[in-house]
């Protein structure tokens, strides 16, 4: 039987078909943003089968995580509608990916994650979130038409969990795996949302251009 956190990386599938579906809807800001969810699947997949057969995963997230950090920013800085904030999500993927690379080189690999890792969630989440009330100050399109507004929606939810939810359980593994495996769950049960607010950004139709700033301001989406 199919668990919660079985359902949550199955969910990471489902807007990468959706685009698959639907490529002619795909903008550069949709194609990132799905090219993130396949990097996410295809590690959480790879844990799984790790998992149960006993072996050990850490060197997944190690690998993965700069990649995803950098793949996640680069598509919010897409729907930037101010060239500052395009140049600062991009300058901190430069910055995101050195500090990981001097952790790697000043000690153990497998010490990178854990100050690597937090960091990347932040980083997302702020990105996300920034997106989301910057982009709907004085929009003209519909919210409920807008690939921004379901797909920054759902980064939001997706790294909000992982701020909270993860370190919520962590401080509880100690001396109570019960919480801990409610807080999973309650984790997973939000990833799954999250993954379906993607899908649907992933089908929204396309922006449609107007005119002067309005052409331009699409051009970027």
């Amino acid at each position: 039987m199919l668990m919660a956190p079985d359902l949550a990386v199955l969910s990471q599938l489902v807007p990468v078909a959706a685009g698959l579906g639907a490529r002619g809807r795909l903008t550069g800001a949709r194609a990132w943003v799905l090219a993130w969810c396949a990097i996410q699947v295809a590690a959480d997949l790879l844990a799984l089968l790790l998992g149960r057969d006993g072996r050990t995963a850490q060197w997944i997230d190690y690998s993965v995580t700069p990649l995803a950090g950098a793949t996640i920013l680069w598509a919010l800085s897409l729907w930037q509608r101010r060239a500052v904030a395009r140049l600062t999500l991009r300058l901190a993927i430069t910055l995101f990916v050195i500090a990981f690379g001097v952790l790697v080189a000043l000690g153990d690999p497998r010490g990178a994650t854990p100050l690597a890792g937090p960091v990347y969630v932040m980083l997302a989440l702020g990105a996300a979130l920034y997106t989301l009330g910057t982009r709907g100050n004085g929009e003209a399109e519909s919210l409920w038409q807008s690939d921004w507004f379901w797909m920054c929606g759902g980064l939001a939810l997706f790294f909000g969990s992982a701020a909270t939810l993860a370190p919520v359980g962590a401080v509880l593994a100690p001396g109570h795996p019960e919480l801990v495996n409610r807080a999973s769950t309650v984790k997973s049960l939000v990833e799954i949302v999250a993954f379906a607010a993607l899908t649907i950004g992933a089908l929204c139709p396309l922006p449609q251009p107007h005119t002067g700033a309005s052409l331009s301001q699409a051009s970027l989406a």
